[in-house]
C-alpha cells in the first residue's frame, strides 16, 4: 500500500489589465467594394502562382504510362488468378534457402511458368516515376482497410521468393546494376526478412 502526495502551488499574483474594446463599425460594409478587394487580393494570389481553391492542391492525373499503380495491379491480377486452390501447395510454402530441393521445385516452376508475367510487370513498376493509386473514399472503413494493400503484400511476398530463389541458384549478379530495377527492391526484401 502506499501513499499518494498532490503538490499544489499556491496562487501567484498576476496582473490583469483590461483592453479597451474594439472600435465600433460605424458604417455598413458596401458589398460591391468589399468584393471588388477580394477579387483583388486573389488576383495577387493568382499572379504570384498561388493555390487558391482545394482542387488546386491536387496533383494532375499521372497518365498510366507513367503510373507504377498500373503494372502493380496487372501484377495482382496474375496474383489473384494463380490463387487456386491447387496452387495452396505453393502459397502454404515458408520460403527459405534451407528448404529442400523438392520445396524448390514447386517455387521455381511457379516462378518460372504462371508468375513470370508478374514478376516482368513489377519491373516494369520499377522504371515508372510515379505510383498513384486511384482509390475513392466511399466508407470510413476503406481508409483503414484499404484493399490493393493485400494484393501488393502478396506480390511482395512473390518478389522475395524470386529473389531468394535467384539467390539460391547464384543468378544474382545483376544485384546492383540497375539500381531502379526490381532486383533492388528484391535485395531489401531478402535483407529484412535474412537479418
Amino acid at each position: 500500500m502506499g501513499i499518494i502526495f498532490f503538490v499544489t502551488a499556491s496562487p501567484s499574483a498576476r496582473t490583469i489589465t483590461i483592453a479597451p474594446l474594439a472600435a465600433q463599425r460605424t458604417t455598413k460594409i458596401d458589398p460591391t467594394r468589399a468584393k471588388a478587394a477580394f477579387e483583388e487580393q486573389l488576383a495577387k494570389y493568382r499572379a504570384a502562382g498561388q493555390p487558391l481553391r482545394p482542387e488546386d492542391l491536387t496533383p494532375p492525373p499521372v497518365e498510366p504510362g507513367r503510373n507504377a499503380a498500373t503494372s502493380f495491379a496487372q501484377a495482382i491480377a496474375i496474383l489473384d488468378q494463380f490463387d487456386v486452390p491447387s496452387n495452396r501447395v505453393f502459397f502454404n510454402l515458408n520460403v527459405q534457402l534451407t528448404m529442400p530441393a523438392d520445396k524448390w521445385h514447386v517455387v521455381d516452376d511457379a516462378l518460372s511458368k504462371p508468375l513470370a508475367p508478374l514478376l516482368v510487370r513489377v519491373d516494369e513498376a520499377t522504371t515508372r516515376p510515379a505510383c498513384v493509386w486511384d482509390i475513392k473514399y466511399t466508407s470510413p472503413i476503406f481508409r483503414t482497410l484499404l484493399l490493393h494493400l493485400n494484393g501488393m503484400r502478396g506480390v511482395a511476398d512473390i518478389v522475395r521468393s524470386a529473389a531468394l530463389s535467384a539467390h539460391r541458384a547464384g543468378t544474382m549478379t545483376w544485384r546492383y546494376v540497375e539500381p531502379r530495377s526490381s532486383c533492388k527492391w528484391r535485395d531489401a526484401l531478402i535483407n529484412s526478412r535474412l537479418s
